[in-house]
């Protein structure tokens, strides 16, 4: 069974050109890694800092946390836990991959530049269903500082994106395409529709309006065919970018 996520990746032993190649080199985990590296910075930064603030209490955050306590972990582990857990995760599976410990520097901040930019249709969409005083996306409520809304919006994004669309994912990408062998296209298609739907009923839906269900379930859906096909990075700029300006 292979050790690949569910994302085409270029060979081990290949050195693209930038030109088209850098959409397959963009998906490999240790460009990913380097380009999520200041939002996961950001994050572990604010729970050290402030280990009750609101970021610390964002739903996916909490759960991840009550995870690793039901391991009897250390508080400290417990505490930067989503940190850890993402670097080991993309570490890993560079490891196992084989790839080569190098990466094209020009490479990183293109990366940067197109989640920012593939936070646009959600915006649109948000200004489309969303009341101008409605949440964004996992946020938690109440007035905060800049920083604290820069926070819970990197917090919220980084987690709910490693949950719902790596592990997500990937996890059910493994059990239609390597275990039920449905062809590949028809299981992302599957595990991108189905993360959706978990990721709108993360957010309650009985407690929204039509239209903010809508918008859950349209982002839930558009962040999983992000993930699908432009790989993590993308995914997890275009929410933390979404949520900074919904919130600040």
């Amino acid at each position: 069974m292979s050790t690949r996520l569910p994302t085409p990746v270029a060979e081990a032993n290949a050195q693209p050109a930038l030109g088209a190649d850098y959409f397959q080199r963009s998906r490999l985990p240790l460009p990913t890694l380097l380009v999520l590296l200041p939002v996961i910075a950001l994050v572990e930064f604010g729970f050290g800092l402030a280990p009750d603030s609101a970021a610390t209490r964002v739903l996916a955050t909490v759960q991840l946390r009550d995870l690793l306590q039901a391991f009897t972990l250390s508080p400290a582990v417990v505490v930067h836990g989503l940190g850890v857990i993402v670097v080991l995760v993309l570490l890993t599976w560079h490891v196992l991959d084989g790839d080569r410990w190098r990466v094209r520097l020009m490479d990183l901040p293109v990366m940067l530049f197109e989640g920012c930019i593939a936070s646009v249709p959600l915006l649109v969409a948000a200004a489309a269903l969303l009341s101008r005083h409605a949440m964004p996306l996992g946020a938690a409520t109440g007035d905060h500082t800049t920083l604290e809304a820069v926070l819970i919006a990197a917090t919220a994004a980084l987690s709910e994106e490693f949950i719902f669309r790596m592990c997500g994912i990937a996890l059910l990408h493994l059990v239609l395409v390597d275990l039920l062998r449905i062809k590949h296209a028809a299981g992302m298609t599957i595990a991108v529709i189905l993360t959706a739907v978990a990721f709108t009923m993360y957010h309650d839906p009985s407690t929204l309006a039509p239209t903010a269900v809508t918008f859950y379930a349209v982002s839930g859906l558009y962040l999983g065919g992000l993930f699908a096909m432009r790989g993590l990075a993308p995914a997890v700029l275009a929410h933390a970018v979404y949520n900074i300006v919904a919130l600040v």
